[in-house]
């Protein structure tokens, strides 16, 4: 008979087998675990089991829900003179079962951070936690995963809470080089300064400092709404999520394939949107960049792949006046 024991804020249930248990017959327990490919391991090494990954929405919302009853936290953050909110958060010593959980509240359409810290409990094991914030993804979270037990009963006031305060987002940010390159040609083909340009905005003049910053999908659309221009609107309205590049960690050389989808040309990796690599029928693959923001003029060519001669990396100047580029001048040895 099953049996289920209260703990501290938790509860044990005990599931005894059916019938006697030898070595050639193991636990009911056991046998599914095995063929959900469950293994015995340390904390630090767990991972959701492969078939969670091809559950519908309901089953992975049901999932996260359990599983956020563990580990995860659902509570209130107070913080001064702001309304309170939502502190919602999964922390595990596992990377990649924290990175899993990730993956799967961004196909219930949730957005989330992940961070690492050391355990203040002090056995100095790093963490890494997966936190859903803003009052968008939270009230998301609420409705389509949220928890149960105890870290469930404040649901309903969290949710009436969140929905009293109005949404600020600081994500997807369209980047600061689109007042450039789309609104200013598109600002002068209306005949209008940027102090016009800021009048109709609704805001106050501010000069250079406007430009220091990336574009809200809300500011870009109040824009548009002016300017009438139609890669603005497209801006404002794509489903391309825009978002910053924190670090690139390099992984050393390791075998790739290339991967063709015929017909859309796009396929998900790592929940990102890709396209065909074309390299497997380039003959010459060229990569320019520049290394020295301050200098823009200063490029650098990289030919990391010819069929018919050597690679290697040049040094190039660019000059605007004629669209064109120039080896760069280098001291001669004396």
């Amino acid at each position: 008979k099953a049996r289920l024991v209260k703990q501290k804020n938790w509860y044990h249930l005990y599931l005894p087998s059916p019938y006697p248990l030898t070595h050639n017959q193991p636990n009911p327990i056991t046998k599914w675990f095995k063929k959900l490919d469950i293994e015995l391991v340390h904390a630090g090494e767990k991972k959701i089991p492969a078939k969670v990954f091809s559950a519908t929405e309901e089953g992975i919302a049901l999932f996260l829900k359990h599983l956020w009853s563990t580990d995860g936290n659902v509570s209130w953050k107070h913080s001064k003179d702001r309304k309170p909110a939502g502190a919602i958060y999964y922390a595990s010593s596992s990377e990649l079962l924290a990175r899993q959980v990730q993956h799967l509240l961004l196909r219930l359409g949730i957005q989330s951070t992940f961070s690492e810290r050391e355990d203040k409990r002090g056995n100095y094991s790093r963490m890494s936690l997966v936190h859903v914030q803003g009052v968008t993804n939270q009230l998301k979270f609420l409705d389509k995963v949220g928890a149960v037990g105890s870290k469930g009963e404040i649901i309903p006031k969290l949710i009436t809470n969140l929905k009293k305060i109005d949404p600020n987002p600081n994500n997807d940010i369209i980047p600061k080089d689109a007042w450039e390159l789309f609104i200013k040609p598109a600002k002068e083909k209306k005949g209008l300064s940027w102090r016009d340009f800021a009048d109709k905005l609704g805001m106050s003049f501010c000069g250079s400092s406007l430009f220091k910053n990336g574009i809200s999908r809300d500011r870009m659309v109040r824009i548009n709404a002016f300017l009438k221009d139609g890669k603005i609107f497209n801006l404002a309205t794509s489903d391309v999520y825009w978002d910053k590049i924190v670090s690139i960690k390099e992984l050393g050389e390791e075998e790739v394939f290339d991967a063709t989808v015929d017909g859309v040309h796009n396929f998900v990796a790592d929940d990102m949107i890709v396209h065909n690599s074309i390299e497997q029928d380039a003959d010459v693959v060229m990569f320019l960049y520049r290394e020295d923001e301050e200098n823009p003029e200063n490029v650098t060519l990289e030919i990391s792949k010819h069929r018919n001669g050597p690679t290697g990396v040049l040094k190039l100047r660019f000059i605007p006046s004629r669209v064109s580029f120039y080896p760069m001048e280098t001291k001669r040895e004396k």
